[in-house]
């Protein structure tokens, strides 16, 4: 989504948003340390 999309997001779904994107995100650092 664009930066005008963001803005138009309520505050607290957009921390849901980045909540969901650092576990999402926590979760390939981890399957690719794993899989070393």
């Amino acid at each position: 989504c664009s930066y005008d999309d963001v803005k138009k997001l309520p505050y607290d779904e957009l921390l849901e948003v980045n909540r969901i994107a650092d576990l999402k995100l926590e979760k390939e650092l981890y399957e690719l340390i794993l899989s070393k």
